[in-house]
């Protein structure tokens, strides 16, 4: 009896393996025939049944990798390709594959630090140049602005009726020993109108200009991790009868992650706008649901307390989107009641006493190979006031609507 029970015991073995066998060949087959269809979905379940069986090999992983790549999840595909490196230790198409997943995803940063993540037998010319070549963008840009402004009052308090604005800048960001990356940029700003004070309560026609310069010095501490501090600098003569030049700063810090789906980062910055002190804290976080840029979702804001004015807020949301493979676009709107204020880590200044309470903008962005051109047409809605810069107090409240373009052109080296 117990001969017989051996017997079966090894049968049935013989047979499950068997099974096994002509199992694994089917699924094997089944995700080669999804990997050629670029079939993502079926290959995915196909590979997750043969993984639950406790077959993972390396040609799955590279099928799951090019195929979620050529999809364009990137989250998805970055695991299978960290997978297939561990089953083949001299794999420079998963290498590659990994340096263009974190490039096209929009982890630029992380891209160029991954060639030194891996060993020198992997690095291939492509992961060799990006790791030592020199990174960097050259831009410029436009914008003018038209407001819909009734005649200056007439008033003793400060106050501004803009006619219309004009501004331009240029400037560059570039990339130096791996993990840092530091950006230049110079702005001209100018605004016409009537303003009216103390000494000119009829009002008196103006044309003011101002001198900007921004720089910002960034650090990459870890995978997905980056550090910044930034300053700017204003100069400009007063519109009184004084002449005197202004010099006005800001200067911050920020941290920033990225993960696959969701990029988040915050700032605070201290300014010294209109003769008092502003500390401020603002903060985005970005949902990606596919992992790739065909579409994003952005939520930010910024507080801010200014010593003599008290405190105000901003806050902003985002939809980017793909159009078309040479069209992508960026819808949102701004809210709030800041004024004296920066954003964007410094790069974005408002050093007057225009309230922007309400914005809505739209930016065509253009992708060439090494030229990027984008085009942004808003609607901005000012909350305009007269100031008693003594007692910190406004009255005669007007709203005042403006439109405007702004267009950039941006020229990246890779």
């Amino acid at each position: 009896m117990r001969i017989v029970l051996i017997i079966t015991a090894v049968a049935l073995s013989l047979a499950t393996n068997a099974f096994a066998q002509s199992d694994f060949k089917t699924l094997d087959s089944k995700t080669y025939d999804y990997f050629l269809k670029g079939d993502y979905k079926n290959l995915k379940k196909t590979a997750d049944t043969l993984l639950s069986l406790g077959s993972d090999y390396y040609y799955l992983r590279m099928r799951m990798g090019i195929t979620a790549f050529n999809n364009q999840k990137y989250a998805e595909s970055a695991p299978n390709f960290y997978k297939a490196l561990e089953f083949n230790s001299f794999d420079t198409i998963s290498a590659d594959y990994l340096y263009y997943t974190y490039l096209y995803s929009g982890r630029k940063k992380d891209a160029v630090l991954f060639p030194g993540t891996i060993s020198p037998e992997l690095k291939t010319t492509v992961l060799r140049l990006a790791e030592n070549g020199l990174d960097y963008q050259i831009f410029a840009g436009s914008s003018v602005t038209s407001f819909n402004q009734e005649a200056a009052l007439s008033t003793s308090l400060y106050r501004e009726s803009l006619q219309s604005t004009y501004s331009f800048y240029a400037g560059f960001e570039t990339g130096f020993k791996k993990k840092y990356t530091m950006s230049i940029a110079l702005t001209s700003f100018t605004k016409t109108g009537r303003f009216n004070s103390y000494e000119y309560q009829s009002g008196d026609d103006f044309s003011f200009t101002q001198a900007q310069i921004y720089g910002k010095l960034s650090a990459t501490l870890f995978p997905g991790w980056e550090a910044s501090v930034f300053g700017s600098s204003a100069i400009y003569i007063t519109l009184q009868s004084t002449n005197e030049i202004i010099k006005e700063k800001n200067i911050g810090a920020g941290i920033s992650k990225n993960w696959w789906k969701i990029r988040t980062g915050g700032a605070f910055s201290i300014s010294n706008f209109s003769n008092s002190k502003q500390f401020r804290e603002e903060a985005y976080i970005t949902w990606l649901p596919q992992g790739n840029l065909n579409l994003y979702l952005t939520t930010g804001g910024m507080f801010q307390y200014d010593i003599n004015w008290g405190s105000s807020f901003q806050l902003d949301q985002e939809i980017g989107y793909k159009i078309s493979k040479f069209l992508w676009g960026e819808t949102g709107f701004i809210m709030g009641n800041s004024f004296l204020y920066t954003r964007n880590q410094g790069y974005t200044m408002n050093n007057s006493f225009q309230i922007p309470s309400g914005v809505v903008y739209t930016n065509l962005i253009l992708p060439l190979k090494k030229i990027n051109i984008t085009l942004s047409p808003y609607f901005a809605q000012y909350q305009n006031y007269s100031w008693n810069l003594n007692s910190y107090s406004r009255s005669n409240h007007e709203t005042v609507n403006s439109f405007g373009v702004a267009i950039k052109i941006n020229y990246n080296n890779r």
